[in-house]
């Protein structure tokens, strides 16, 4: 059924391509299923891979590497830079209760104003 549906899609090369490599040619798993005939330099031209879905996947992936782990590592940095971020409002909170204007505490914590004025109206604290 595979090599019907080959030739019927993609035409009599990838058909013979497939019959001639019946396994993925970059891990070598042999199950049918998952197997898939990859075009190298795109549907115009005939030149095929045979690949398995996870191979064809990383083929066409833009961070084949990147791993479960690496994205673990990611969100703690990312939830690092939003406590720092938090702790930086508590921090423009208090002066602003301490009556300084905007710029003042912009330069108290070496950042823009407006920057300031964001972080305080998000927190309500401009009112």
């Amino acid at each position: 059924m595979k090599l019907i549906g080959l030739r019927f899609n993609y035409g009599q090369a990838a058909h013979d391509h497939f019959a001639e490599f019946p396994s993925c040619q970059d891990c070598g798993e042999k199950r049918i299923a998952v197997l898939t005939v990859h075009h190298i330099h795109g549907r115009k031209v005939d030149i095929f891979r045979t690949l398995c879905f996870n191979c064809h996947m990383l083929e066409h992936s833009s961070t084949p590497d990147f791993t479960y782990a690496d994205h673990q590592k990611h969100l703690r940095k990312k939830e690092l830079a939003r406590q720092a971020l938090e702790a930086r409002t508590d921090e423009m909170v208090k002066l602003k209760k301490k009556g300084l204007s905007l710029r003042a505490i912009g330069r108290e914590l070496k950042v823009c104003h407006v920057s300031v004025k964001i972080y305080l109206d998000r927190r309500g604290a401009l009112k």
